[in-house]
């Protein structure tokens, strides 16, 4: 009668497993741990450049007046050190009764630049008066204006 012992793994070939396993998961942790880095200074070097543009975003409204077919316009100035995008600027006409209306800019206002902004609101009656609002990032002024 023939006995056959069944060996086990040795112990060098143990060793050697595990090291390969212990370095092939140090090696996927380095990689998530730099992924994870990565996303992480760039949503923070997103939201600092937002942070920035907050920071330096002025918007200051000049005159207000009644257009040619009524409308009313407000001239503004870009106060601050950025550009601001179309985005970013909204214009809001409140009557002392009704509903307030909102326009934006079609176009971007560089630093020190100066538009007229139209909106669609209208001078309804002489002596009306209107809250004009210009929200620019965190920037705002506001008049009032009579028609």
């Amino acid at each position: 009668m023939i006995i056959y012992f069944m060996k086990g793994v040795t112990p060098v070939i143990a060793v050697i497993l595990l090291l390969l396993i212990t370095v092939s998961l140090v090696g996927f942790a380095a990689y998530f741990l730099q992924k994870v880095q990565t996303t992480a200074a760039a949503d923070l070097e997103n939201q600092l450049s937002h942070q920035d543009r907050e920071r330096n975003a002025g918007v200051k409204i000049l005159s207000v007046y009644t257009g040619g077919s009524g409308n009313i316009i407000a001239k503004i100035r870009n106060t601050g050190r950025v550009t601001i995008n179309s985005n970013e600027l909204v214009l809001t006409v409140s009557p002392a009764s009704g509903a307030p209306q909102t326009a934006t800019n079609p176009s971007s206002i560089s630093p020190g630049q100066i538009i007229d902004l139209g909106s669609s609101q209208t001078c309804s009656a002489a002596g009306n008066p209107y809250t004009i609002r210009i929200d620019a990032l965190t920037a705002l002024d506001a008049r009032t204006h009579n028609c």
